[in-house]
């Protein structure tokens, strides 16, 4: 995806906080990386500043804000915390906020496999706790409601099927197709409902220098009421013996697992292993090149490989 700051963009960004009095005049910056919907700079004194470029980023920067001062308490380990926040300023229409940099290294795709498994217990723990939180204090604080994100895939579902059909071999589309309407079945909808944190995923997640144990959970941009199985299909990234680990140690903690759990799990990872969301991106910003990748990560994915 076409997303990466020019050098151009980056010293706008950062003359614009400081013209706005968000940093010190002479404050160093530095850029973190970026997502689909921000980008993230870190002044020298370890403050972490997300910079929003479009509406997803909007979203995302008032749903954390609002949301983690009344989570982050009930919780195992570290999240960001909000230290100030804005709407929009001149040279940051999007809005953007704050946090003291969190401790700990930052989990990848690359060393995903290699995690140990005492960082599977405590995912699992800090998933307990997360799924444990209050469903109404979470909607008053911004989580989108259960019926959210299930009509958020049927949107899904209609912006990339066009595509789809036209760009996938006869004998491929039909069985994407299939699986899509067993995925949208309506029985979905009416799972009992707890606060998920919906991104997972080890580029998301802080363990300890030695890499032991789990530290910090990070972009809390996607967080929703939803099905507690959606937590655990990105696990499958580590492995499918993590994921079970990591299961394992919710249950301990008091959770339950209802009927139709573990291919909940699965259906969900087919869901995010298979490119969809980089898709509709890909297609929302025009990117061929992403949207190729996305088509190549779906047919070696588990839907069709």
């Amino acid at each position: 995806m076409t997303v990466w700051w020019s050098a151009d963009d980056l010293a706008a960004c950062k003359s614009a906080l400081r013209d706005s009095g968000l940093i010190e005049p002479a404050a160093e910056l530095t850029l973190l990386g970026e997502g689909f919907g921000s980008a993230a700079l870190e002044t020298k004194d370890g403050v972490v500043i997300l910079v929003a470029k479009n509406e997803i980023g909007t979203g995302a920067r008032r749903l954390a804000v609002s949301l983690l001062p009344e989570v982050a308490p009930t919780l195992p380990c570290e999240t960001p915390r909000p230290l100030w926040s804005i709407d929009l300023a001149a040279g940051i229409p999007w809005g953007a906020w704050a946090y003291r940099k969190l401790p700990g290294q930052l989990l990848t795709d690359a060393n995903a496999p290699d995690t140990p498994l005492p960082v599977a217990v405590d995912i699992g723990k800090f998933v307990a706790a997360l799924h444990k939180f209050p469903v109404d204090l979470a909607v008053r604080a911004g989580a989108p409601e259960a019926h959210a994100l299930h009509d958020d895939l049927r949107l899904l579902h209609t912006r990339i099927g066009p595509l789809l059909r036209e760009r996938l071999r006869d004998d491929q589309y039909p069985r994407v197709e299939d699986w899509w309407q067993n995925f949208l079945d309506p029985s979905l909808k009416r799972l009992p409902p707890v606060l998920t944190h919906g991104d997972l995923f080890p580029q998301n997640l802080l363990v300890s220098d030695d890499g032991s144990r789990l530290t910090g959970v990070l972009d809390w941009g996607d967080a929703a009421i939803a099905d507690a199985a959606y937590d655990f299909a990105t696990l499958q990234a580590f492995g499918s013996r993590f994921a079970e680990v990591a299961i394992s140690a919710c249950l301990s903690q008091g959770s339950s697992k209802p009927e139709g759990f573990d291919a909940r799990v699965q259906l969900y990872w087919e869901l995010r292993s298979s490119g969809f969301f980089s898709l509709r991106a890909s297609i929302r910003e025009n990117d061929e090149a992403e949207l190729q990748h996305c088509l190549q990560e779906l047919r070696d994915g588990p839907i069709l490989a």
